[in-house]
C-alpha cells in the first residue's frame, strides 16, 4: 500500500477543504506520496485546489482502498486516535504509514493498525482531523530531520 521511500499519508477526508489542506500540509512537511482513500473528496475540486494551493504539484497523488479496506491489510500503519502513545515518544520509521480519521467519527474499525494520539488539554473532546495530521506531520518532520 505505502511502497517507496519516506513517509506516507492516507487521506481519508470528505470535506475538500480538509483533502486540500492535508495535501499543503503534507508538502509543506517534506512528504512525497498522499494515498487518497475512496472516501476522500476529489483533490481537483475548486475547494480542494485552493487549500492545497502550488502543493498539489509538490507531491504524488495515488488513489486508495477504502478505509476499512486499509485497515484490514495489515500493513503497519499508524493511526491518529485518541487513545495510544503520545506522539512525541513514537520513533516513527523512515517509510512510516500515517493514517488520520475520517472526520467527525474518526474510525469504525482499527485491525492491527498502531494509535498514537496527540496529547491535548482536558475538556477539549477532540481536534479536527486535519488539525491533528498537520501536528503530526510537524512532529514526525522535527524528530527525523530539521525543518528549513
Amino acid at each position: 500500500a505505502g511502497a517507496g521511500k519516506g513517509l506516507t499519508v492516507f487521506i481519508p477526508f470528505q470535506d475538500p477543504g480538509n483533502v486540500g489542506a492535508a495535501i499543503r500540509s503534507a508538502a509543506a512537511f517534506g512528504v512525497r506520496r498522499v494515498v487518497l482513500l475512496r472516501e476522500a473528496a476529489s483533490p481537483f475540486l475548486p475547494k480542494a485546489a485552493r487549500a492545497a494551493a502550488n502543493a498539489i504539484f509538490r507531491v504524488e497523488l495515488l488513489s486508495g482502498p477504502s478505509l476499512d479496506e486499509l485497515i484490514q491489510s495489515g500493513e503497519k500503519i499508524y493511526r491518529l486516535d485518541l487513545e495510544g502513545e503520545p506522539i512525541d515518544s513514537v520513533d516513527f520509521p523512515t517509510n512510516a504509514l500515517l493514517l488520520p480519521g475520517i472526520e467527525g467519527y474518526g474510525f469504525r474499525e482499527t485491525g492491527s493498525t498502531i494509535p498514537v494520539r496527540i496529547p491535548i488539554s482536558g475538556g477539549v473532546e477532540s481536534l479536527n482531523a486535519q488539525s491533528a495530521l498537520s501536528i503530526a506531520l510537524y512532529e514526525i518532520a522535527r524528530k527525523q530531520k530539521p525543518i528549513a
